[in-house]
């Protein structure tokens, strides 16, 4: 009942305020459809497309193809007449393809082990080869409903105990920049704090702060290659400070619901969060606040659920303007620096190769290119 179509204007009444309401419609993936469109878990092949490009054809698992709209008539730019994703490639055969002019680009990026031929043969940032900051952080997850990492000194420990640099090394070069930090750099309100070592390992801090205390870590991670090399490093680390630690490897979309599944065994969680939409809400509220944790699918995978800092985001989430950002960039310090829910290591780049003939690469500081 709230929203209303006349013309070419949308309006959508609210039942109370939402300052973030802005940035969540500003999404990509936004739009207006109609009320009786059904909901599939597998997605729908067909839909209304408000932009220069509407989809023609799609092969789950395979393949999307799209063309010019007929129907738009806005001034947004539609250069190609079609364009056609192909998913569940391999990417070195990928790489192979973009340098040969058989494909225009791997929108995941070349292989990491790729990164730093790609720099000497082509340059950065000139024609081929870009790297760009994205609105991400990287980190691990610190359970904090389980025994070993409920007290607040453990968790920082582990965050003195991290050697980032050799971390952020196994992503390859241009892989990111350090952080001890919750919010990326670019977001409105980012106050950098120096909370805890980007330079190495700080093993006398960690035992410090642990105090003796020895417990049990069950590690979780994905089965790539980088994500393997992490863990290991990892699992050092923590054992230098006094843990004992459980690498337990499994597959991406398994590992997001074995984390998302409360009461999981788990006590650690290797992972990373990419911004949905340019507001400090989006890392901190739906990544931390500890009332909207359920059953499943969860992805305050901390499962950190503290009335203080709770009370704190909700009260962030109804300002505005720079009042809102400055209380969300405290927020981000006192988290870090007093309960230390995560151990933040990277935010992450975009490391982009595309084909000979693309002449108009152009990256999205939000949503990359």
């Amino acid at each position: 009942t709230g929203v209303r179509a006349a013309g070419q204007k949308l309006t959508v009444k609210l039942v109370q305020s939402d300052p973030t309401f802005l940035s969540q419609i500003s999404m990509p993936f936004f739009g207006s459809v109609k009320p009786n469109m059904p909901i599939s878990p597998k997605g729908e092949n067909v839909y209304p497309s408000t932009g220069p490009y509407t989809i023609v054809a799609r092969e789950i698992g395979r393949s999307l193809v799209m063309e010019r709209n007929k129907q738009y008539k806005g001034n947004r730019p539609a250069n190609p007449d079609r364009i056609v994703v192909t998913v569940n490639t391999d990417a070195n055969q990928t790489l192979l393809r973009v340098k040969s002019g058989e494909a225009d680009l791997d929108m995941s990026g070349p292989p990491s082990a790729q990164v730093a031929a790609l720099a000497d043969e082509f340059g950065v940032n000139k024609k081929r080869f870009f790297v760009n900051p994205l609105v991400g952080t990287g980190y691990v997850a610190l359970n904090t409903a389980r025994p070993t990492f409920s007290k607040a000194n453990v968790r920082q420990a582990v965050n003195h105990a991290a050697d980032r640099p050799a971390l952020l090394r196994t992503r390859g070069k241009f892989g990111g920049g350090r952080t001890d930090q919750i919010l990326a750099p670019q977001l409105p309100g980012f106050k950098p704090a120096k909370i805890y070592p980007l330079g190495g390992a700080d093993v006398a801090k960690a035992q410090q702060l642990m105090g003796g205390f020895t417990g049990e870590v069950n590690y979780l991670h994905t089965t790539a290659a980088a994500a393997i090399a992490y863990a290991q490093i990892m699992k050092f680390n923590l054992e230098q400070a006094g843990l004992k630690v459980n690498l337990k490897p499994q597959p991406f979309g398994v590992a997001l619901k074995t984390m998302g599944t409360k009461g999981t065994e788990m006590d650690a969680f290797q992972i990373g969060w990419i911004a949905d939409y340019f507001d400090p809400f989006d890392f901190i509220n739906v990544l931390l606040d500890g009332t909207t944790i359920q059953d499943t699918n969860n992805s305050n995978y901390a499962y950190f659920n503290d009335a203080k800092y709770n009370k704190l985001m909700k009260a962030a989430a109804k300002l505005t303007g720079q009042a809102r950002y400055t209380a969300y960039g405290n927020l981000d310090v006192d988290i870090m620096k007093n309960a230390a829910p995560w151990l933040p290591v990277f935010n992450f780049t975009s490391r982009d190769f595309i084909a000979s003939r693309i002449e108009n690469f152009i990256f999205h500081p939000v949503y990359g290119h």
